[in-house]
């Protein structure tokens, strides 16, 4: 099954409101309530949704620090690279997590209670010889400009091709 214009208005109203009761959802989009549940529960089964979930402010429970370490390995082995990829994601502090091109192999986002923390956490990359991280450059953030965005409509259109 193809996605539709349908399918990307539920999708472009629920990254902007994911609590939208299904009734004020079916009426925003044109349908009546129950093919729309059909369809919700389509998009879901179908892996278009990854979750429904709140979206917290850091600031609110504390200040912390968010840090984007770019990670550079000491060889391109995959089985390095898998190592290091299992052992990043049991940190629970790295919130985010890409392999990239360019000098660096990881772009890792880490969001941390105190700047202390986060030098634990390079520390313990660091000294694990098993991962073989060779070099972590750290970017501190200062403040964020806006939060992170919903998947632009442009992205979203291109499903339809």
């Amino acid at each position: 099954m193809k996605l539709d214009r349908i399918d990307l208005k539920i999708l472009t109203i629920l990254q902007k409101d994911g609590r939208i009761t299904n009734k004020a959802l079916a009426e925003k989009v044109g349908l009546s309530p129950r093919p729309c549940l059909e369809r919700l529960r389509w998009l879901l089964k179908s892996g278009y949704i990854r979750s429904i979930s709140a979206q917290l402010h850091p600031q609110k429970f504390a200040n912390p620090v968010t840090v984007y370490a770019h990670v550079a390995l000491a060889s391109q082995d995959r089985h390095l690279q898998e190592r290091f990829e299992a052992h990043i994601t049991q940190i629970e502090e790295a919130v985010d997590c890409a392999e990239v091109s360019g000098n660096t192999d990881y772009l890792v986002r880490f969001l941390c209670p105190t700047l202390d923390d986060y030098y634990k956490i390079t520390n313990d990359l660091l000294e694990n010889d098993r991962l073989g991280v060779r070099r972590i450059d750290s970017t501190i953030v200062l403040r964020s400009v806006f939060p992170q965005r919903p998947l632009p409509t442009s992205i979203l259109d291109r499903a339809l091709d």
